[in-house]
């Protein structure tokens, strides 16, 4: 015999709501899963969802589509008389009597395929003792798909008279419609409001004073096809899901995701549940993803972008780091022992490029030389609120990192802003991978800038030596006779090769014959004057260009190159003597064009090195008389 309707339409209500309860567990499962995200309210949401099915006084459990259990609560193990897990796996025919298997198993097969349908049965427990009980059966509904099937089962000895247990019924309904604290609506069959709960007043819906008004009153116009069609298939059976903007009371339009589920009474479908879960900041989160991820794909594309000079791309990194973050300034600094100095800076800030500010009064001590990236939501929150660096930049949030330069720490780039970072918009490890990028991509290019630099001084310079080399020479020597032919100035060019060396690099190989020419570029640099220039034009050659050239000047360098060559060279715990061949020409007495001049030059060094008496002097020198 089946129970009284009203008794049977509560204990539907009450399913129902447990199955909206685990239709949300698990979305909520799935949004955990997919963004890492509303843990704290999965938490939350876990704990109801306990509280409606693990410690509920009904006997409860679910079990597949072919009918093995899945999970029990404590109720239907005390029920049945099991030990947990003795009936995990079970089928329920199990504990059924076998003059109850057939109208059990129709009823377990409809619900299977998407009805909601209730029994009187007769149950086995452990002992083998027969228990008449009122039993619904519900399907468990994902995606809109039936993906297990929920039982509740009430001993009938414990059904007080109907009155009082309708009663008593309807008492407990109200308080765990109004008592939750998911927003929920009951709806009628056109879609008024019949009643909403505390939650949903909370959230700033619509009161209870507003009865028999439409739901679709409150939902923005652009959503209202999307409601009319889950409220059309709720209406059908079905517990459909929708995501619809709903317009509070102060006319603020808030994300929520809607669940509904039918209302079945004397198995028609008399209206609707629909809990509503705010998921605005889920969607302002995934819009943040979206967001991060963009910003990624601009900053890789940044990198590979080629024409750019160094400082264009540096100032585009810099600018687009704080559109990306939301700040409002960037600095790149220079940590020179105790000292930062402000090497650039964009945005809104009014401290100097130049600057230089004690170490200890930077947030950069806090990270610079290792791999962390320091975040700082508020400075005026926590110990930094004291920290020397707030006290005097007053930013309110900070993210720094350190920027290495072929494998050494260089400096650190910084974004502030004078606005602290909460909610959503705290700092988070995609923050700090992107910041660790931006960090690279400037050190990057700092390297390619220092690559350039050294491929120039390469084509400038000499590699062993660093002076001048024989291009740099002739280029300088062009400038300076042009400067001495408009002011009628002299101009005079040493030509300078070392005596013997050969026969250094064949007794002690090359690398001693390196350190004797380091060695001579520095005695030689030491005794030229600092607007003269010094050059290594061969293997163990060398010239001299000196501006503003007179009898004295030229005597006293004549003079100082063979003092710098006097005593001997040290290379590798060895002493060796070296001499100098020097030719002197002068402009514009000797020649009036560059070629000229060093053909003089190198004619009057060869000349006296095949003339020369002696070598002792370190050094002797023939003035062109041509």
């Amino acid at each position: 015999m089946l129970p009284t309707i009203d008794a049977v339409a509560v204990g539907v209500i009450a399913l129902v709501l447990l199955v909206a309860a685990i239709a949300i567990e698990i979305e909520r499962r799935k949004l955990a899963a997919n963004l890492g995200i509303g843990r704290r309210k999965y938490v939350q949401l876990r704990a109801r969802f306990a509280a409606l099915y693990d410690r509920s006084p009904d006997a409860i459990a679910s079990y597949d589509l072919e009918g093995h259990l899945i999970h029990g609560n404590a109720a239907a193990l005390a029920f049945l008389g099991y030990a947990p897990g003795e009936m995990l796996g079970r089928h329920y025919a199990t504990h059924i009597a076998p003059e109850s298997i057939d109208e059990t198993s129709a009823a377990f097969e409809r619900a299977a395929s998407g009805s909601t349908e209730y029994l009187v049965t007769r149950f086995i427990d452990s002992q083998g003792a027969r228990l008449d009980v009122l039993a619904t059966v519900a399907p468990i509904v994902e995606d809109g798909m039936t993906i297990a099937v929920l039982a509740t089962a009430r001993d009938l000895r414990q059904i007080v008279p109907l009155e009082a247990r309708s009663a008593q019924i309807e008492q407990r309904f109200d308080a765990l419609f109004d008592g939750h604290a998911t927003p929920l609506i009951e709806l009628d069959a056109q879609g008024r409001y019949r009643r909403v709960n505390a939650a949903f007043e909370r959230f700033g819906g619509a009161s209870h004073a507003i009865a028999f008004r439409l739901f679709e009153e409150d939902v923005a116009p652009a959503d209202l096809t999307t409601l009319r069609t889950a409220f059309a298939r709720v209406m059908l059976g079905e517990h459909p899901q929708s995501e619809l903007n709903v317009v509070r009371n102060n006319g603020e339009s808030v994300s929520m995701r809607c669940s509904f589920s039918p209302i079945v009474v004397d198995r028609s479908i008399d209206g609707a549940y629909v809990a509503l879960e705010d998921i605005s900041e889920m969607r302002d989160l995934a819009h943040r993803e979206r967001m991060r991820s963009e910003r990624m794909r601009e900053l890789l594309a940044l990198a590979a972008a080629s024409g750019l000079e160094f400082d264009a791309q540096i100032e585009r990194v810099m600018r687009f780091g704080i559109e990306s973050l939301g700040s409002d300034a960037c600095f790149v600094t220079h940590v020179k022992g105790d000292a930062v100095v402000v090497e650039r800076c964009v945005g809104a800030t009014e401290i100097p490029v130049g600057m230089e500010i004690a170490f200890g009064r930077t947030f950069s001590r806090e990270a610079f030389g290792t791999d962390v990236v320091l975040a700082i939501d508020d400075t005026q929150g926590g110990n930094w609120r004291l920290d020397p660096a707030t006290d005097w930049q007053g930013w309110r949030s900070v993210l720094l990192a350190t920027i290495w330069v072929e494998g050494v720490p260089y400096g650190t780039v910084s974004f502030e802003s004078r606005r602290p970072r909460a909610g959503a918009m705290r700092f988070d490890e995609a923050d700090r991978d992107f910041m660790r990028l931006l960090a690279a991509l400037l050190g990057s290019a700092m390297e390619r800038d220092l690559q350039v630099k050294r491929m120039g001084e390469l084509a400038f310079y000499d590699p062993l030596t660093s002076l001048p080399n024989r291009s740099n020479f002739a280029e300088s020597l062009r400038r300076e006779i042009t400067r001495a032919t408009r002011s009628n100035a002299q101009v005079a060019l040493f030509y300078i090769d070392l005596d013997g060396f050969k026969g250094v690099n064949d007794a002690y190989g090359h690398g001693v014959g390196d350190e004797v020419l380091l060695e001579v570029a520095r005695r030689f640099d030491g005794v030229v004057r600092a607007s003269d220039t010094i050059a290594r034009i061969g293997g163990d050659e060398f010239a001299v260009i000196q501006s503003d050239a007179t009898d004295l000047s030229i005597e006293r360098l004549e003079r100082r190159i063979a003092e710098a060559l006097a005593s001997p060279v040290s290379a590798r715990n060895l002493s060796i003597p070296i001499g100098a061949s020097v030719g002197i020409a002068l402009f514009p007495n000797d020649a009036t064009d560059t070629a000229r001049l060093i053909e003089q030059a190198d004619a009057a060094m060869y000349a006296r090195k095949r003339s020369r008496s002696r070598r002792s002097d370190g050094a002797e020198h023939l003035r062109s008389t041509s």
